[in-house]
């Protein structure tokens, strides 16, 4: 039994693996789910990364640029790509028109988003940001 083609890897962006394999959206597994449109010039979000959630992207429509760990790679309609827990992230549409897509996340009812270029943090549920200044671990505890 032939399970057809497996994705054909384009390029790795850090832990972020970019497949060329072609989505039929009308039979997508996100079918029914919002997609999401980034504007020209705009990012999804803030580089980050989620120390818990997992997130498959599928670009609908529009081409851009993922930027995952230390490397930014070209995106566009067809590709699709996974972000694991640890791995930053951030797409941009780096065109003249909108990049929509769809983000499949596994949304555990918990996480921590670290922002590295702004050194933030995000903590979910509580749906709170804030900056960190480290210190000892019994440091008023007695």
């Amino acid at each position: 039994m032939n399970a057809g083609p497996s994705p054909t890897s384009k390029y790795a962006a850090g832990s972020a693996i970019v497949s060329n394999r072609r989505q039929n959206t009308a039979q997508s597994p996100a079918r029914g789910s919002p997609a999401t449109l980034i504007p020209p010039g705009a990012t999804n979000f803030p580089f980050h990364a989620h120390a818990a959630q997992w997130e498959v992207y599928i670009v609908i429509s529009g081409s851009g640029e993922l930027r995952a760990g230390g490397t930014v790679v070209a995106v566009t309609a067809g590709d699709s790509f996974v972000c694991p827990p640890g791995e930053p992230h951030q797409l941009k549409n780096t065109s003249t028109a909108d990049l929509l897509y769809y983000v499949i996340a596994d949304n555990p009812p918990a996480d921590v988003i670290t922002y590295p270029d702004s050194n933030k943090w995000f903590v979910k549920p509580q749906r709170k940001s804030f900056t960190m200044q480290e210190t000892d671990y019994y440091a008023n505890e007695e």
